[in-house]
């Protein structure tokens, strides 16, 4: 056997080895959404492909990609079937429904490494897409898929691996569905979120003319709204260990300020309310900026996803005062009653306080 020949035979029946004998590989993945149709490519050693590929297409491959001379690009018979063996691996459904694989073509992408392209037809364009790697099951310990998605203007980039081989993506929505999804958002996280309920209610129960409980919110408001579009730009950062205790702390605060209040009224006291509301909604803001945050939001859409989340923010907190002020306003014509009704639900909301601060201290 001629010398050359003897190599690319060791080589070829080391390529199982070297594919599995290190513990992590990098592949490269690309989807673009075009509506019902997702253009996919997959990028990948040589050697990791040939491994991961049944043996009669896999020898043929390291074959092709190992011996010096070798044609370029896959012929007919081989470029399907390595192509369902790869990308053909990954299932993507689109609002549950799964989409249809088109194969494409397969070639060497130098210096050592191969492309595979393809596309994904589904039925329910507009909907988020589903995505799992299959390809990760057949790869070694440790292998790691990038994928970056392209969503009309948005892009968004996932880290896949063995065990976790799934992401999610959105579809493009048209900037009125993105700013409703936004505004809905806003209204969940303010009727769900008991704790700013809580320090709002706190701050509206001893009451007042309705300019001062006016100054009183408005302050709240736009010290939130500053701190929230700042924490959302990551202009400035505070961690969430740090932030939720503080609000924890901001109710206790505004309960006990009631009850002393109710013992030693003071005109003063009332005038300083809204220096307070502003203090602690620098705090909140961070709280409301958590729930975008998690979202992992683009630059793109980061504009509308602030004012959208901010303004349904607003009409909850401005739904909650509407049905507070004339429930507290029909109670204090009742003296002896709003003296008991006031000290109780300060009482109730410092409770609550005590024990989320307990819940949120390390």
């Amino acid at each position: 056997m001629r010398p050359e020949r003897s190599i690319a035979a060791l080589l070829l029946a080391l390529v199982p080895l070297l594919a599995r004998g290190h513990d992590a590989g990098i592949s490269y993945g690309e989807l673009v959404i075009r509506g019902d149709r997702v253009e996919a490519s997959l990028r990948i050693s040589a050697a990791e492909l040939a491994a991961s590929l049944p043996r009669d297409a896999g020898g043929t491959l390291a074959r092709r990609a190992l011996v010096p001379g070798g044609t370029t690009g896959s012929p007919p018979e081989l470029g399907p079937e390595v192509v369902r063996e790869s990308l053909g691996t990954f299932s993507i459904a689109q609002g549950g429904v799964p989409c249809r694989f088109d194969p494409g073509a397969v070639r060497p992408e130098p210096p050592d490494g191969m492309r595979v392209t393809g596309a994904f037809l589904c039925e329910r364009p507009g909907e988020p897409l589903g995505v799992q790697v299959g390809l990760l099951e057949r790869m070694p310990r440790g292998h790691t898929h990038l994928a970056k998605v392209t969503v009309g203007t948005r892009v968004e980039e996932h880290v896949v691996r063995a065990g976790r081989a799934t992401f999610e993506v959105e579809a493009p929505r048209s900037w009125w569905a993105g700013a409703a999804r936004f505004l809905r958002l806003g209204l969940e996280h303010i009727f769900t979120g008991y704790d700013h309920i809580a320090f709002l209610l706190g701050l509206l129960l001893l009451g007042g003319t309705l300019g001062s409980l006016a100054r009183v919110v408005t302050s709240f408001t736009a010290a939130h709204s500053v701190t929230l579009a700042l924490a959302s730009l990551g202009i400035v950062s505070l961690p969430s260990r740090l932030v939720e205790p503080l609000i924890a702390a901001s109710i206790v605060w505004v309960a006990v300020e009631n009850l002393l209040r109710l013992a030693f009224p003071s005109p003063q006291s009332e005038a300083r309310r809204w220096r307070l509301g502003f203090a602690f909604g620098l705090v909140h803001g961070f709280g409301f900026a958590g729930a975008l945050s998690e979202l992992h939001l683009s630059r793109a859409d980061l504009a509308t996803a602030l004012l959208s989340f901010n303004v349904g923010v607003e009409v909850g907190q401005a739904a909650i005062v509407a049905v507070a002020f004339p429930l507290l306003g029909l109670l204090r014509r009742r003296p002896a009653l709003a003296r008991v009704g006031l000290r109780v639900g300060s009482l109730a909301i410092g409770a609550a306080g005590v024990v989320w601060l307990a819940e949120r201290l390390p």
